[in-house]
C-alpha cells in the first residue's frame, strides 16, 4: 500500500454547554445533505472503545471512500475522525484505527500502525 497523503483527519471540541445529540443529528444530516457524497450511511460503531456514529460515504466526483467516527470521549472532548481514500486504504486501515485510536499521545506499533502514517499530522492514535 503507498500513501500519497494523510488519510487521517482528527477534530475535537470541547463538549461544555453542547447537546452531542443533537450535534450529532445535525451533522448526520449536513453530510447527507452535502452534494459533495453519495452512498451516505450510517451505523453504530466504535473506536477505541467508546461508541460512534459511524458514517460512510462515497465522494461523487471520484473512487474515494470515507468513513467517518463521531463520539464524545470520556476527557469532554467532542471527536471527529476521518479516514478518506480507495476502496484498499479504507478496507485495511478501519479496523486498525478502530482498534487502536486513543486520545492519549501515543501509537500503538504493536497493533501495526505505521508511524510514519502520523508524522506530518497533529493525531492522536
Amino acid at each position: 500500500m503507498v500513501l500519497t497523503r494523510m488519510p487521517f483527519q482528527l477534530k475535537s471540541i470541547n463538549a461544555d454547554g453542547k447537546d452531542f445529540t443533537t450535534l450529532q443529528a445535525n451533522f448526520e444530516q449536513k453530510i447527507k445533505e452535502n452534494p459533495r457524497f453519495k452512498n451516505v450511511r450510517t451505523d453504530k460503531g466504535t473506536i477505541g472503545g467508546y461508541d460512534a456514529v459511524k458514517i460512510y460515504a462515497d465522494y461523487n466526483n471520484n473512487s474515494k471512500k470515507v468513513v467517518i467516527w463521531l463520539f464524545k470521549s470520556d476527557d469532554n472532548m467532542i471527536r471527529l475522525v476521518t479516514l478518506e481514500g480507495d476502496l484498499e486504504i479504507v478496507n485495511e486501515i478501519t479496523p486498525m484505527v478502530e482498534e487502536s485510536w486513543t486520545n492519549k499521545k501515543t501509537i500503538n506499533v504493536e497493533a501495526g500502525l505505521n508511524p510514519a502514517f502520523y508524522s506530518l499530522k497533529k493525531i492522536y492514535l
